[in-house]
């Protein structure tokens, strides 16, 4: 049987159970007893509106921990608090081989938005428990996605040696995920072989070498992207380059051209004038010519009047 808190224990406990109430008074309780643990405050999370009872330090949420809000069906076995939200598979019934399946209850599916504004409220350091065995992978799930994962220090976890329900995990898995979430396996309690409780504990060291590896590979990524960039703006700035210098070597062409076109026109004006002042200077040649035969033609006839 597990071991119940030390008295004088401070900090905040979270309970999450579907025991009924005889089985809740003889397992859950003895997971973490809320009413000695000594707690500040106590939240249960339960689907039994009688089971546990409530104080002036003990709150209760009745429900099931869920993703989406709703109803939930929670199946009811033979097994006196055995119950799940999948259908069981037939690994059970080596373990209850004269296993049956009772009238099921239908519960309020409690989501996150729910819970989580609670216990982030609960004063620190805050314990959690899962006695809720086929549920106990989605429920870690959700408690990380809610970011819960950095309040909770000690999260025990009934869970099964094999899934025993549809949608369940085994111990092993249970294991694997938390480790993910940097927590530390600290203690198996297997007196009950087929429903194994494991306790861990955060681990902020390796919580916080993940964040710094995330931090690190995201700065290599976004060096490899400025380097990217860099190369793409040399490129763009290369091209650029090329271009202002054919466009420099156009304009030059063109002044060049410019230039020459000023020279010859220059050069014909030059032609024009002097054409035009030799054209004037043969007008003028021309005239006094013309002015020599009138003055010839006049004389002439002056000798013929004679």
């Amino acid at each position: 049987m597990l071991q119940s808190p030390s008295a004088g224990s401070t900090g905040s406990l979270v309970l999450f159970s579907w025991n009924s109430q005889s089985r809740s008074q003889s397992q859950s309780l003895s997971l973490a007893d809320p009413q000695s643990s000594g707690d500040e405050a106590v939240l249960i999370v339960t689907p039994f509106p009688d089971a546990f009872d409530e104080g002036a330090m003990i709150t209760k949420l009745n429900g099931i921990p869920h993703r989406a809000e709703g109803s939930l069906t929670l199946r009811r076995y033979s097994v006196d608090g055995l119950c799940s939200l999948g259908a069981p598979t037939t690994l059970i019934n080596d373990l209850h081989p004269r296993l049956q399946e009772r009238v099921g209850l239908e519960v309020k599916a409690l989501t996150m938005a729910m819970i989580a504004p609670r216990i982030s409220a609960m004063a620190g350091p805050v314990r959690a428990v899962i006695d809720m065995p086929g549920h106990e992978g989605q429920l870690v799930q959700l408690l990380a996605e809610a970011g819960l994962d950095e309040t909770i220090t000690t999260l025990t976890i009934r869970t099964m040696f094999e899934p025993y329900f549809k949608g369940g995990s085994k111990a092993a898995t249970v294991i694997e995920a938390m480790q993910g979430l940097d927590f530390r396996l600290d203690h198996i309690d297997d007196n009950e072989p087929d429903w194994p409780v494991l306790t861990f504990v955060s681990n902020p060291a390796a919580r916080r070498i993940r964040a710094l590896s995330s931090e690190l590979a995201q700065s290599g990524e976004a060096a490899g992207k400025m380097k990217t960039d860099l190369e793409t703006a040399t490129a763009a700035l290369a091209a650029l380059n090329e271009t202002l210098r054919d466009r420099d070597a156009a304009l030059l062409e063109a002044r060049q051209e410019l230039d020459a076109a000023n020279v010859a026109k220059a050069t014909a004006e030059t032609e024009l004038a002097e054409s035009l002042y030799r054209l004037s200077q043969a007008r003028e040649e021309i005239r006094r010519t013309e002015g020599q035969v009138e003055l010839i033609k006049d004389l002439l006839l002056r000798n013929a009047g004679l």
